[in-house]
């Protein structure tokens, strides 16, 4: 783990920052939307997207797999295979810049932040686990076992709030550096 640590510690920097916030963008200004809008046009409607909920009952994601026609439902899991099986990796390595970049320059005391940077190799993990699950709910659509649905709810719900740490992890390192410069 020293090792991977190290790593990005020691790639972390403004040029391999413009290059992950460049590819992050692509994703998700291009790649994501686009899959969401192929959807749409497969469902013939606007659609919501389960990943993009905070979380969702049985009912719930019957209403929104119900919008969907079996082409979109089909689509939708192609779609998370191959560009959502990416993009967790995606925002995960800026995640890891933007971390590792900031808590580099915290002061040394502060040793306990030294494998921060590291922590958004578990919200990947969990998006891929989420994924997995969603994609379970999706091909077993109109039969939809609660089971299978609250556990898919339950990695989306935790893969947000992982994604909000990482977010508060980032302003409150951003905070220690302002401490450090000002006195």
């Amino acid at each position: 783990m020293n090792t991977i640590a190290l790593y990005f510690s020691r790639i972390a920097g403004l040029k391999t920052f413009i290059i992950a916030t460049l590819i992050y963008v692509a994703f998700g200004g291009y790649v994501m939307p686009q899959g969401a809008k192929k959807i749409a046009s497969l469902a013939g409607k606007p659609v919501e997207i389960l990943d993009l909920q905070f979380s969702y009952t049985t009912t719930r994601a019957a209403d929104i797999l119900s919008a969907y026609t079996p082409e979109a439902i089909a689509f939708g899991v192609w779609f998370s295979w191959v560009a959502d099986t990416v993009y967790p990796l995606v925002y995960g390595f800026l995640f890891i810049i933007i971390l590792a970049w900031v808590y580099n320059n915290v002061p040394q005391h502060l040793a306990a932040y030294r494998y921060i940077h590291l922590l958004p190799i578990t919200t990947v993990v969990i998006d891929f686990v989420e994924n997995f699950f969603i994609r379970r709910v999706m091909l077993s659509y109109p039969n939809l076992q609660d089971s299978a649905v609250a556990t898919a709810s339950f990695f989306t719900t935790v893969k947000w709030l992982s994604v909000a740490a990482l977010a508060a992890a980032a302003v409150f390192g951003l905070l220690l550096l302002l401490r450090k410069r000002m006195g």
